[in-house]
């Protein structure tokens, strides 16, 4: 189990959680969390983060896996078009 912010955390950390992007410990929770969500999707050659603006990059990948930023612990929620998107 990971912490964030010294406390013990479950993969399924609520996405509203604040973490410090500058924590190890805080990082290591949002990567088991992502990669809980995802499974097996999660090993990933290539991973795209299109921010406001960025989302006809990721309309050219192939079979995406998407993964709304709302679901990812520290993330801010966003318009529909934001996400992180890659494929295996």
């Amino acid at each position: 189990m990971a912490t964030i912010n010294n406390n013990q955390v479950p993969p399924s950390v609520p996405a509203h959680k604040t973490i410090n992007p500058r924590s190890y410990d805080d990082l290591l929770a949002v990567v088991e969390s992502i990669k809980s969500q995802l499974g097996d999707k999660a090993q990933a050659e290539v991973g795209i983060i299109c921010g406001s603006g960025l989302g006809p990059i990721g309309d050219q990948v192939e079979e995406p896996t998407v993964l709304p930023y709302e679901k990812i612990p520290g993330f801010p929620s966003v318009h529909e078009k934001e996400k992180i998107m890659r494929r295996q």
